[in-house]
């Protein structure tokens, strides 16, 4: 599964340009491999390496933990870009379309460093997503009376805008949609502390790093000006 990049990139335009760099590499490296296309990589991780005392310098990116990888069949070939179906005769892992979601989030967070972060009316770090008019910021989060973290949404086209509270299992329900359905939703934020032992962890700043990455989210989906979100129901529901 793959997961948003580290906070640590997130105000550090020369820190992601060099992971972008690395995965860029990557990438090309991977397609032009035969032995990447003979094999599926289902369940592998990657460790993202940077030395703080030169971090664009000393950026490194590790393929690890293929316990679970394995050749395909003679003959058989995949190109990592396929959605699995959902059959367990499908080999597709989708690993490229990870690296691809991955150099996006990188670029957009490097731009957005480089440029330096709007910021609200309270003080906090806002960014926005713009297609043609509409846009969607996560801008707030506020704990509810029975303890749950409730997350702000302002969606806005043209001179109307409305707003929403979700919870954080409500963005992830729309993520599971939407790859139900056949879109390429970007890497969705971890869950993080969520088992009831470890709840007195969710405290303000928690909350307020998860407020950013679903913000990066919502612009990571709506990113490039493309409309074919305009259409899905399951995202225009959910933003109300």
């Amino acid at each position: 599964m793959w997961s948003l990049p580290s906070p640590a990139l997130q105000h550090d335009a020369q820190l992601a340009a060099a992971f972008r760099r690395k995965l860029e590499s990557l990438a090309a490296a991977l397609e032009r491999s035969t032995l990447f296309a003979k094999h599926s990589f289902l369940r592998t991780t990657m460790l993202w390496v940077y030395d703080d005392a030169a971090r664009d310098a000393k950026a490194e990116l590790k393929m690890m933990n293929f316990r679970t990888s394995y050749a395909l069949p003679e003959g058989k070939r995949i190109d990592h870009l396929s959605h699995w179906d959902g059959t367990a005769a499908c080999d597709e892992d989708g690993y490229l379309l990870g690296v691809q979601s991955l150099i996006r989030a990188t670029r957009l967070i490097g731009r957005s460093a480089a440029s330096g972060e709007p910021v609200s009316r309270t003080g906090q770090a806002v960014d926005t997503c713009d297609a043609s008019g509409w846009n969607v910021t996560v801008d707030g989060c506020e704990e509810s009376s029975s303890g749950v973290w409730m997350y702000s949404i302002l969606f806005g086209w043209g001179a109307n805008s409305c707003r929403q509270a979700k919870r954080y299992s409500e963005f992830r329900a729309l993520h599971n949609t939407l790859k139900a359905v056949g879109r390429s939703p970007p890497p969705f934020p971890s869950k993080y502390f969520l088992v009831a032992p470890f709840r007195h962890l969710q405290d303000e700043a928690f909350a307020a790093r998860r407020r950013d990455e679903l913000n990066c989210y919502m612009r990571l989906l709506l990113e490039g000006g493309s409309c074919w979100w305009r259409e899905e129901h399951a995202l225009l529901s959910f933003l109300g």
